[in-house]
C-alpha cells in the first residue's frame, strides 16, 4: 500500500538489489526475510524511517529502514517500483 492508499500485488519482490529487507535494529544490521514476515508497516518516528516488522508467528520487532531504499518486483502489468517513504504498508501472502 503506497502513501496514497493504492494497493498493489506485487511478485518476486526486491528491496534494492537484494531479496532481503536491510534493517538496523540497535547496533545490529539484519536482512529480513520475507518468508518469514506476515506484514511490515513504516512510519517516521524521531527524525528516523522505520518498520514495525510482524513475523509470520506473530512476533513484532521495530526497526530502522533506509527510506530512500527501492521496493521492486514484477506486478499484473509490468514491472514495478517505489522508494520506501513512499510505501506505508506490505503485506505478504506467503502462507
Amino acid at each position: 500500500v503506497d502513501i496514497e492508499g493504492i494497493k498493489t500485488y506485487i511478485r518476486n519482490i526486491r528491496f534494492g538489489e537484494t531479496g532481503l529487507l536491510p534493517v538496523k535494529m540497535g547496533k545490529a544490521e539484519v536482512g529480513i526475510d520475507p518468508e518469514k514476515v506476515k506484514s511490515i508497516r513504516f512510519y517516521d518516528r524521531d527524525s528516523l524511517f522505520r518498520a514495525e516488522i510482524v513475523a509470520k508467528d506473530g512476533e513484532a520487532v521495530e526497526a530502522e529502514v533506509d527510506a530512500s531504499l527501492t521496493f521492486s518486483g514484477d506486478a499484473t502489468l509490468g514491472k514495478y517500483a517505489i522508494q520506501l517513504n513512499n510505501v506505508t504498508e506490505i503485506i505478504f501472502d506467503n502462507s
